[in-house]
């Protein structure tokens, strides 16, 4: 409430990043219905023309609004990536298409990573926002393994295999991991075969804290 959505005049940096921070926490983790509905209006308005986003919370503003955006919003972002006049706009309105939840627009944000019109450099940190979605991860990891002979090309360039496999990391369970591990064994990155130890290692650990924790924290939630 004292920080709002908009930038004011005088904000020192610091006040700004207290600004997306919150944007985003309350917007995605906290699910707050005034910061996602302010964060949609603000975008509309920006993409329609009006008053263009702060730049150091449009990030947070864009996510919040696509986590729980439609099909309208959907194609608005991906109007404005096409014609945006910078990479950072190109970028910020892409890789958001990554951010949604609703099953039919995360399809078709996972098709398009098959199409022409996504350059190949772009592949690889387009899919990576998906599959670092905890919503998603499953649907998107299952997507990139049935049409791993079509994306592996892209995958390819520049290290973009490393920034797949990173992303993986966001699965905290066994199966998931046995298959990350069996999927790669019989796919071979080269250059990312580390990151594929070092994603294993992160889901290991992530386990590891769930077994330890989720007993004292249902204790602790049982007392209060």
């Amino acid at each position: 409430d004292d920080l709002g959505l908009a930038a004011s005049i005088g904000d020192t940096d610091e006040r700004r990043a207290l600004r997306a921070s919150l944007i985003g926490a309350l917007g995605t983790t906290g699910n707050d219905p005034d910061v996602i509905a302010s964060a949609r209006d603000r975008l509309d308005r920006a993409l329609g023309g009006g008053e263009p986003l702060d730049p150091t919370a449009a990030r947070a503003i864009v996510r919040v609004a696509a986590e729980h955006g439609d099909a309208a919003l959907y194609e608005a972002l991906s109007v404005a990536a096409e014609r945006a006049t910078s990479p950072e706009e190109h970028y910020r309105y892409l890789y958001a298409l990554a951010d949604f939840k609703d099953p039919a627009l995360v399809q078709r944000g996972l098709e398009y990573s098959l199409s022409a019109d996504l350059r190949s450099q772009d592949a690889p940190r387009y899919l990576a926002g998906f599959l670092a979605n905890p919503a998603v991860t499953r649907r998107a990891w299952a997507f990139v393994k049935q049409h791993w002979r079509e994306l592996q090309p892209k995958i390819a360039i520049s290290f973009g295999g490393v920034r797949i496999v990173e992303a993986l990391g966001s699965f905290c369970d066994a199966r998931s991991r046995d298959d990350v591990k069996t999927f790669f064994a019989a796919h071979k990155l080269g250059s990312a075969s580390r990151s594929v130890d070092q994603t294993i290692e992160r889901i290991d650990n992530c386990i590891d804290l769930r077994e330890k924790q989720t007993p004292i924290l249902a204790q602790w939630l049982a007392d209060r």
